[in-house]
């Protein structure tokens, strides 16, 4: 009877220990899978909202007044234009609101809207109108890249492409408008169901930046700069930057396979773990069940 006892003992304590190894297996899968959700929610949030709406506006509003006053043929011109796209370009810092306030005589104020929906339209009718007194040209080109924003914000990759293309057809290989236009294309392919296509786009563009970090390594043999260095971190960041956003793409395309293999490549860099972004692709590993 003894014996009898010990080995109902050692059962009981083997059925305890699966009892826990399952619970905790079944605690971790349920947290992973709260982690998804909520990292999902919060990027799809970020996505309709802010991601590529105000992304380059900076860049948008000096451009435009830089072109501006190089395509007119005399002062008042230049002034007219230069103060058309101004106003155009303060739709693009407005603020959404519940209880948006009317524009205000104040030129500094920021303007309010209601909705996305109010504020796309309004974007919208501005930047046709900057399009339809620039004529063809520079600024008629560069208007393109806003416009795409506002399909993008709709959800309509085919438009934002279709304005996006516009925009790139007479644009130069290595200037910063082709760079902000060339990551909101990759968004559009997504946007149009082919989120693969967009990855990829991304994947690509980010594999070019490493090949420059690389090239700038063998220049800094010969010219150890402050300047070089500085270009070679800039050049690692964005091409993680670009990897990361091609890996959640990826993702969101379900392709993770192609995305985990992204992800692998930026996490076993030395290099790139340096980054301020190894933290968000560390994440990026566990919500698809590779993290530690």
């Amino acid at each position: 009877m003894a014996i009898g006892r010990l080995k109902n003992k050692k059962k009981s304590f083997k059925h305890r220990e699966r009892e826990k190894q399952e619970a905790e297996r079944a605690a971790a899968e349920a947290a992973l899978a709260t982690e998804q959700a909520v990292a999902r929610q919060v990027e799809d949030q970020v996505k309709r909202h802010q991601r590529l709406i105000i992304a380059g506006i900076a860049i948008v509003i000096i451009g435009g007044a830089v072109y501006a006053t190089q395509e007119s043929r005399d002062k008042a011109n230049a002034g007219a234009l230069t103060q058309e796209w101004s106003e155009a370009a303060k739709t693009l810092n407005a603020r959404v609101t519940a209880n948006a306030k009317e524009a205000s005589d104040d030129p500094t104020a920021l303007l309010e809207f209601e909705s996305d929906a109010e504020r796309y339209t309004e974007i919208e009718t501005q930047f046709e109108a900057v399009q339809a007194s620039a004529g063809d040209g520079q600024i008629h080109r560069l208007a393109n890249l806003p416009l795409a924003a506002v399909s993008l914000g709709r959800g309509d990759g085919s438009k934002a492409k279709e304005r996006l293309d516009a925009f790139l057809k007479d644009e130069g290989k290595e200037t910063a408008f082709r760079r902000a236009a060339e990551i909101r294309l990759a968004h559009a392919l997504e946007a149009d169901g082919k989120a693969e296509d967009g990855a990829a786009k991304l994947a690509a563009m980010g594999q070019e930046a490493l090949e420059a970090v690389e090239r700038m390594k063998k220049i800094e043999e010969t010219e150890p700069t402050e300047g070089i260095r500085n270009r070679i971190e800039q050049n690692r960041e964005r091409a993680i930057a670009l990897l990361l956003d091609a890996a959640q793409m990826y993702r969101r395309g379900g392709v993770n396979d192609q995305a985990v293999k992204l992800l692998k490549q930026m996490s076993e860099d030395d290099s790139m773990q340096a980054s301020t972004l190894s933290t968000r692709v560390d994440r990026e590993l566990r919500i698809l069940g590779e993290g530690g």
